[in-house]
């Protein structure tokens, strides 16, 4: 199945992580593995070094790719991000909207701050990178857009705070905005949810207590990699699922299936 991506132009926000190599969150995951399957990668991350870092792995691998440092909150950032792509790759055919934040604190104590940081991050950023990728797919003839969702989007769960999970239902239903609207110019929209990750920016609340809970909480009693959420987007991104938009995945372990059962319980004996 190698060569997937082959001659395709592909952004992916978030691709850098806040551990060196080999740790692997989803959005370096997903750089690498595109690259292995012959896209050209432009690593856009707000912390330099995180980015540098995914693509010299990137490289070493034998791939290609570039970096762009920037923030998807900020609209101009977004616009260069996309032009910067076109400018030394000739083209766009994948998005993929994987910068995220998450803040805690519930609905009566969050704070203004927070909150905005939260949305502007992973709603509002997504929408962005969106607008300008759109503009260049249809000079290209098409593409994807992958927006990497959470299953806190529809579910309240452990450790996803309202900000957080009110984001996410954004994109959920800023994916099917995409979705309906740009079909006809041949540009396909879809969004993966994620259920509990080892994911480097929520690192300090995985205690040995709620990574059991973690376990409990899905059928298959493991949490999901950055590996697992990449080769879904993989297959989004790709020719394979031409004829799939609008789908709002999850990459859960099951997750879905018991959640509500499984939080009631917890909750319960909290």
């Amino acid at each position: 199945m190698a060569g997937r991506l082959e001659g395709k132009v592909a952004i992916v926000t978030g691709a850098g992580s806040s551990l060196p190599p080999p740790a692997v969150g989803s959005g370096r995951a997903i750089a690498l593995l595109f690259a292995r399957e012959g896209a050209k990668v432009v690593a856009m991350d707000r912390v330099e070094e995180h980015a540098v870092a995914t693509l010299e792995w990137l490289e070493r691998e034998g791939g290609t790719g570039a970096v762009y440092i920037g923030d998807v909150s900020r609209s101009d950032d977004c616009a260069a991000a996309v032009a910067a792509a076109v400018d030394r790759f000739g083209r766009l055919d994948v998005l993929v909207n994987n910068a995220a934040i998450n803040r805690r604190g519930g609905v009566a104590v969050i704070s203004d701050e927070d909150w905005e940081e939260v949305v502007g991050v992973n709603l509002t950023g997504a929408m962005r990178m969106s607008q300008h990728a759109i503009r260049a797919m249809r000079s290209s003839g098409g593409g994807s857009i992958v927006n990497i969702s959470s299953v806190g989007a529809v579910r309240r769960s452990d450790g996803v705070s309202p900000a957080y999970g009110a984001a996410k239902g954004g994109m959920n239903s800023l994916t099917t905005a995409i979705a309906v609207e740009e079909g006809p110019n041949g540009i396909r929209a879809n969004a993966i949810m994620p259920g509990a990750m080892l994911a480097t920016f929520m690192g300090e609340q995985y205690t040995d207590e709620r990574i059991l809970w973690s376990r409990l909480s899905n059928p298959l009693r493991r949490e999901g990699t950055g590996w697992d959420i990449a080769t879904a987007a993989l297959f989004l991104a790709s020719d394979e699922s031409q004829w799939i938009t609008g789908v709002h995945l999850p990459v859960d372990g099951g997750y879905m299936a018991v959640a509500p059962i499984w939080s009631w319980w917890k909750q319960l004996y909290e």
